[in-house]
C-alpha cells in the first residue's frame, strides 16, 4: 500500500502564536490505536484530520471506508473506496472492498464489476475470488458463483469459509448432497463454525431429512443471535419432559412467520405439564389471545427478559427438535389460528361476496436479508385480473404498499392495507377471501395456519420449510406452492399461477352448471 510522505510534524502560526501540529504519520498512528481499541468514532475523527491535511492520503481514505463499513454506513464506505480507486487505480483491495459495500447496498451488478477488477489485479487471492462468487450468487448467476467457489477451494483447501460458501451455492442450485458434504468439510476444519452448522441444518431440512436437521439446530446461537436478550438466563432450559407444577416460558424468537409456523406445538407442550407462558409481539397479541396451549401471553421485549416469574424456558422454534418431528409426524392439523367473530364481522364491510376474491402480497419484511429475491413486482398480478370474475385485494403492508399507487391505473385492485392495523385484522380479512396468493412472507404462514386455500410464490432457492420439487407442503395441507424455472423467473411462475386459476374457475363454473 502506498504511504504518505508528509512530514511527521509541522509548525504553524495563528492568532495564539506558534504551536506544533501533528503530522500525517502521527495522526494515522493515533487513529490506528483507536481503531484497534474499537473506538470507531475517535478513529474516524483522526482519519478525517489526516484527509484535511492531505486530501490524497490513500491510507486515510481507505481506513475511513473501513470504519464506515463497520458502522454499517455502506454508502459512505463506498464513496471512500471509490476515492481510493480514483487516487490509485491499481489498488485491488479498494475494488474488493467497494464490491462488498455495494453488495450490502443491493447493487449487485456494480459489485460484480468491482470484485471482478480486484480478481483481475490479484487472480490468486482467495478472498477476492470468494467475494466475486458471492456477488454472482446474490445476482442469481449460480453457475458462475459455483465455478468461482470451486476455484476458492483450490486456492485455499484449508479455509473453512471456502467450503461453506461452496455449499451455500450448491444448496441454491439444488445439489443438496454436495452441499451437505461441503458443510461437513467446513465443520471438520472449524468445529465451532456456527454459520456452517446452521447451513448444514438448513440443507438437511430442505432435503426433508428432519431428524438430521434437528441435530444441527443452533438457531439461538447463530441465525437468531440478533433476537437474543441482553440479559442472561438464570433458569434452566426445558428438555421436553414433564413440567407439572412449574411455569414454562416459551420464547418468541426469529421472524413472525417462523413463530406462526411453530405455534402448532403449543398444545403438545401444554400436554407435558403446568403453566405455559407465551411471549408475543404487540402486533400479534389480539390474534393470539385465545391460542390453544398458552395459559398466559407475555409481551415480547427484545431488550430484556420478561418481568414475570418462570421456572423453565424453551424457544418456540426448538419445539420440533424436542418432539423429534419427522415428515410423517408433523402436527399439521389446521386451522390452529382463527380471528374472533367480532373482527370478522367488522371486516365484512370492505369485502363483498361477489366473484372470486383473491388476496395478494408481493413483498415481505424489507429488513429480511433475502427479501429482494423473494419479492416480486405487483405488475405480475395484472394477468390474473383479466380472468372473468377475479377480484384482487391487496393485503400488502409496509413500504412496498406504496408500489400499489404506481400501478393503480393498470391493475384493478382494492387496497385493504388502511384497515389492517395488526394481525387480528389481517386474519379477519382472510376469512372473507376465497384464495390467498402471496410470496414467502408471514402472511403465507398465517393463511396456512388458518387452513385457508393459499398459493405460495417461491424463489428458485426457497427457505427450508418449503423443500424442493413439490407443489404441496407437509406443514400446511391447504397450501399449493409455485416455483420458477430459474432465479428471478417470475414470468414462468405467474404463467403457471394463471393456468391453475383458469382451471379453478372452469371447475367452479362446471360445478355450478351441474347444480342448476
Amino acid at each position: 500500500m502506498p504511504v504518505c510522505d508528509t512530514p511527521s510534524c509541522r509548525r504553524i502560526k495563528d492568532d495564539f502564536g506558534v504551536r506544533d501540529v501533528p503530522g500525517i504519520e502521527e495522526i494515522l498512528g493515533c487513529a490506528k490505536q483507536h481503531l484497534v481499541a474499537g473506538r470507531l468514532e475517535r478513529a474516524k475523527q483522526n482519519y478525517l484530520a489526516a484527509v484535511s491535511q492531505d486530501s490524497t492520503c490513500i491510507i486515510a481514505h481507505y481506513a475511513l471506508g473501513n470504519v464506515h463499513f463497520q458502522q454499517r454506513r455502506f454508502s459512505e464506505a463506498a464513496r471512500r473506496y471509490q476515492r481510493v480507486i480514483e487516487l490509485f487505480p491499481d489498488y485491488p483491495d479498494a475494488y474488493d472492498s467497494l464490491g462488498v459495500a455495494l453488495m450490502e447496498l443491493g447493487q449487485y451488478e456494480q459489485a460484480i464489476s468491482n470484485c471482478r477488477q480486484a480478481v483481475t489485479l490479484r487472480p490468486d487471492h482467495a478472498e477476492f475470488v470468494c467475494n466475486l462468487a458471492c456477488a454472482y450468487q446474490h445476482q442469481g448467476q449460480l453457475a458462475d458463483a459455483a465455478r468461482l467457489a470451486c476455484q476458492v477451494v483450490e486456492l485455499r483447501p484449508d479455509w473453512p469459509e471456502a467450503y461453506y460458501n461452496l455449499a451455500s451455492t450448491q444448496r441454491e442450485q439444488g445439489d443438496l448432497s454436495a452441499a451437505i458434504a461441503n458443510n461437513r468439510r467446513a465443520l471438520e476444519l472449524r468445529p465451532d463454525f456456527l454459520e456452517a452448522r446452521w447451513n448444514l441444518c438448513h440443507t438437511y431440512l430442505l432435503d426433508g431429512q428432519l431428524r438430521q436437521g434437528w441435530q444441527e439446530w443452533d438457531w439461538w446461537e447463530c441465525s437468531l443471535k440478533g433476537f437474543s436478550y441482553g440479559d442472561e438466563f438464570t433458569k434452566p432450559p426445558w428438555d421436553g419432559t414433564s413440567f407439572v407444577g412449574q411455569r414454562l416460558l416459551v420464547q418468541w424468537q426469529g421472524g413472525i412467520g417462523d413463530n406462526l409456523q411453530f405455534l402448532r406445538y403449543l398444545p403438545l407442550i401444554k400436554d407435558r405439564g403446568g403453566t405455559v407462558l407465551l411471549e408475543v409481539p404487540a402486533s400479534l397479541r389480539r390474534l393470539l389471545r385465545n391460542v390453544a396451549g398458552a395459559d398466559e401471553l407475555i409481551e415480547r421485549t427484545a431488550a430484556h427478559l420478561p418481568h414475570c416469574p418462570f421456572d423453565l424456558y424453551v424457544p418456540l422454534l426448538g419445539a420440533a427438535k424436542l418432539f423429534q418431528t419427522t415428515l410423517e409426524t408433523i402436527p399439521n392439523h389446521v386451522p390452529y389460528l382463527s380471528p374472533s367473530g367480532k373482527d370478522v364481522l367488522h371486516m365484512r364491510q370492505w369485502i363483498s361476496a361477489v366473484g372470486l376474491n383473491v388476496g395478494i402480497v408481493w413483498s415481505g419484511d424489507p429488513h429480511n436479508g433475502n427479501n429482494a429475491r423473494r419479492s416480486c413486482a405487483p405488475q405480475h398480478f395484472l394477468r390474473l385480473t383479466r380472468l372473468p370474475g377475479v377480484r384482487l385485494f391487496s393485503l400488502q403492508k409496509g413500504p412496498a404498499s406504496a408500489e400499489l399507487a404506481e400501478c393503480r391505473g393498470h391493475i384493478p385492485v382494492i387496497d385493504l392495507a388502511p384497515h389492517l392495523h395488526d394481525f387480528a385484522d389481517t386474519a379477519a380479512a382472510l376469512k372473507h377471501l376465497d384464495l390467498i396468493i402471496t410470496v414467502d412472507t408471514a402472511l403465507l404462514h398465517l393463511a396456512g395456519a388458518m387452513g385457508k386455500v393459499c398459493w405460495g410464490l417461491l424463489t428458485f432457492a426457497p427457505d427450508w420449510r418449503w423443500m424442493l420439487g413439490r407443489s404441496d407442503n407437509p406443514w400446511y395441507p391447504t397450501m399449493t406452492l409455485f416455483r420458477p424455472d430459474g432465479p428471478g423467473d417470475w414470468k414462468s411462475l405467474f404463467g403457471r399461477v394463471e393456468c391453475e386459476l383458469r382451471q379453478r374457475l372452469a371447475a367452479e363454473e362446471e360445478h355450478q352448471r351441474r347444480h342448476m
